[in-house]
């Protein structure tokens, strides 16, 4: 999982996923308090290549 750097315009790592048979995945990152963040989740293929398919999501650090 990556989150965009406004500062250097490019995703940066945050965290590792491991698949999940569920296709549920959660993350514990921490949100900047009134903005808002970008990730994208790429899948790693078993040759350590990224996959295809890119998956773009937003949130927004609204809580203490």
């Amino acid at each position: 999982m990556e989150r965009w750097n406004v500062a250097t315009r490019t995703y940066e790592p945050v965290t590792s996923i491991a698949a999940a048979p569920d296709r549920t995945y959660r993350a514990l990152v921490s949100l900047p308090l009134g903005e808002t963040s970008y990730f994208r989740i790429t899948g790693i293929l078993a040759d350590g290549t990224p996959a295809a398919v890119v998956h773009y999501s937003a949130a927004r650090g609204d809580y203490v």
